[in-house]
């Protein structure tokens, strides 16, 4: 008893416990990884189908294990497929699409021509400005001009 530490337990060392730490940060790092990639794909498969995939790999023999896994990775690669796939029900109007984009743009450019036109046809009608003045006795005239006609023109 007089050489033991007092602990009753197995002795650990400094060593011993820095690579169970590294070893333990890997395996969180690697996870954290797998949950990223698994995320990027925009996957409602969750944790659940990937955990069923694990449960159906016999671990007793090797043999068949090799041919599940070889499986397995078609399996991961059809899967993957299925799930970037798109769904047609969802509504993409609020999206950026390269064809609506130029019908706004020529329905835009559309517009404005339409809007210089009449601008262009308001400026042309004539106008007829009926005055009136009083030197002593009543004149009455009028004068024709276009609607886009200067004071300078008028006058």
């Amino acid at each position: 008893q007089g050489g033991e530490d007092g602990g009753g337990g197995p002795v650990v060392t400094e060593e011993e416990r820095k690579k169970l730490e590294k070893e333990r940060k890997k395996v969180r790092k690697k996870a954290l990884k797998e949950k990223k990639k698994r995320m990027a794909a925009l996957s409602f498969a969750g944790d659940e189908e990937i955990e069923d995939e694990n449960y159906g790999v016999d671990d007793n023999n090797e043999a068949n294990n090799d041919a599940n896994s070889s499986q397995s990775t078609t399996q991961d690669n059809e899967k993957s497929k299925k799930a970037i796939m798109k769904n047609p029900e969802v509504d993409t109007s609020f999206l950026p699409d390269q064809e609506r984009e130029q019908r706004a743009q020529s329905e835009r450019e559309r517009l404005r021509k339409e809007w210089l036109d009449r601008q262009k046809a308001m400026k042309e009608e004539i106008l007829e400005i009926t005055y009136s003045y009083w030197d002593g006795t009543g004149h009455r005239r009028t004068v024709q001009c276009k609607k886009g006609d200067t004071v300078g023109q008028f006058l």
